[in-house]
């Protein structure tokens, strides 16, 4: 790949006709570590965050399995989290270790299911955080509420 050179290494790995091009970050003499949370590359996992698309089309579901391919690479998720193929996307996506499951997760209060559109009756509201919502507005079920004083309710 053109945006390898200088900074990577053609690779032959077995089972494959070819060879992969790697950057050099992404190799090593040595066996790598252990993964987060002791899981493994290859294994199925649950998410169990908020439902997300991210600016690159990719997206997960709350409750969707998808499959340990590696350790999370954001600064952010270095150490806490592994990365996560979902199905139907074409990339990898970055998920915190709280955030997974190897079960899946439960339902979610009310019987209602992630992708659901339900309606705010509450009254209208502006957040500290500028986000709004007012009533009688049309939103998506992305998953469990995260504030203690809402959880499971």
């Amino acid at each position: 790949l053109e945006s390898h050179k200088g900074k990577g290494l053609g690779m032959r790995f077995p089972g494959n006709k070819g060879y992969i091009d790697c950057l050099l970050n992404q190799l090593s003499r040595e066996p790598p570590g252990p993964l987060p949370g002791g899981h493994a590359a290859g294994e199925s996992l649950y998410f169990n965050g908020p439902s997300e698309t991210l600016s690159t089309g990719d997206k997960v579901v709350h409750g969707q399995r998808g499959e340990v391919v590696g350790p999370a690479t954001l600064e952010s998720h270095k150490g806490k989290g592994l990365g996560m193929r979902f199905p139907g996307n074409k990339g990898y996506i970055d998920c915190l270790l709280n955030q997974l499951s190897r079960e899946p997760p439960g339902p979610l209060p009310g019987g209602h299911a992630a992708g659901e559109s339900l309606y705010f009756n509450g009254p209208s509201e502006t957040l500290s955080t500028g986000d709004k919502v007012v009533h009688g507005q049309r939103g998506e079920v992305v998953g469990p509420a995260t504030l203690e004083s809402h959880k499971g309710k």
